[in-house]
């Protein structure tokens, strides 16, 4: 790898301490180093560039949590260049490295990872597209009453019930706000949409585990005020009849240290965290 961009979050990685760390390691092994130029004025020892359509370089670090993952990795969404992420947040289910693992570092930069191909998720609302890496949601907020909603899917109405909210999950977003809300762990390389109600009047409503080829619209039928979220960042408040449309958008290249370390990460961040 010749040049690599640093995206840092500056409320996470306090004084810049793991990203001069990782400029430093990087420049010592020849390699160039990119910054956002929004960050011009912190003097970091880097060329600065306007990442929203620099794209002219071999691999993306991303500095923090899951939620900036979120929001920076979308960068790159379609596009060959790989995302590596170093926690500095709490979970960092999404990042690959805990923050001072130089040695992980230099592992990847020797070429020791896989690529995997994270599938996205377009959803259009009002003739506007958006794109997921997690999650889909609409929830009825402060609203006192249950949403009216119908799911559709490859024209076929699948369920037509009452509930709090409803999301769409991507693979990756199976271990978020759809776990939490009762839907199952699905491993990041399999294509598929993960359909979860949020606390439905009907105890038998339940997740369902879609094909990513189809195409799902979700009908909200004359309900009062509600959020719509994307990746958990609030989009719009839809009220009265609305249809959200979702289908597959494509992927997200993610750099990963070994074939299994979604089932390592499983294990140490989710099963043996909560015993």
């Amino acid at each position: 790898m010749k040049k690599i961009a640093i995206i840092p979050n500056i409320l996470r990685d306090e004084n810049f301490r793991g990203t001069k760390q990782i400029i430093t390691y990087l420049k010592e092994n020849n390699i160039e180093v990119v910054i956002d130029k929004k960050l011009i004025n912190y003097n970091l020892d880097a060329e600065y560039k306007d990442l929203e359509t620099y794209k002219e370089i071999d691999m993306a670090i991303i500095i923090g949590g899951d939620g900036t993952m979120l929001s920076e990795s979308k960068k790159y969404i379609n596009s060959d260049i790989p995302v590596l992420g170093i926690n500095h947040g709490h979970i960092g289910f999404l990042t690959e490295l805990e923050k001072n693992d130089i040695m992980g570092l230099e592992s990847i930069l020797e070429g020791n990872y896989s690529l995997e191909k994270r599938p996205i998720i377009e959803v259009e609302h009002l003739g506007k597209k958006y794109y997921s890496i997690n999650e889909a949601s609409i929830h009825r907020g402060g609203s006192p009453k249950m949403l009216d909603i119908d799911i559709i899917i490859e024209d076929v109405t699948m369920n037509q019930f009452k509930a709090d909210g409803l999301l769409v999950a991507t693979s990756s977003g199976s271990t978020a706000y759809s776990l939490s809300a009762g839907g199952p762990i699905i491993d990041p390389l399999i294509n598929a949409f993960v359909v979860t109600p949020v606390c439905p009047h009907n105890i038998n409503i339940r997740s369902v585990v879609v094909s990513n080829e189809a195409e799902i619209r979700i009908k909200l039928k004359n309900s009062d005020m509600c959020t719509f979220a994307i990746d958990g960042n609030l989009i719009d408040e839809i009220k009265g009849n609305s249809e959200i449309i979702i289908k597959k958008g494509g992927y997200l290249n993610t750099i990963r240290q070994s074939k299994n370390s979604f089932y390592k990460k499983l294990k140490r961040k989710i099963f043996e965290k909560d015993n």
